[in-house]
């Protein structure tokens, strides 16, 4: 998937573009697509978007072992940033 391929090189901003395209599509494996789609967001610090699409995820599959770490992760920077 050239969305995972984009932001494993760090552009994200492309990432995140070519991810919402894909996301489009009623085929393929729209949950990680939503996981790497929130992924990207969240290296470009888009935490509460990051954290939709992870939960989005989490809808599709809710056995989603990677989104709900991803989840987990974003809930607790969320928490962080609030406490600062």
């Amino acid at each position: 998937m050239l969305g995972r391929i984009l932001h494993r090189a760090g552009r994200l901003r492309e990432a995140t573009a070519v991810l919402r395209r894909t996301l489009r599509c009623k085929k393929g494996d729209r949950e990680e697509a939503l996981l790497h789609l929130g992924l990207s967001l969240l290296g470009l610090e888009q935490y509460e978007k990051a954290r939709q699409c992870f939960v989005q995820a989490l809808e599709i599959d809710p056995k989603y072992k990677d989104a709900r770490r991803a989840l987990l992760d974003v809930d607790y920077v969320l928490e962080y940033n609030r406490n600062t």
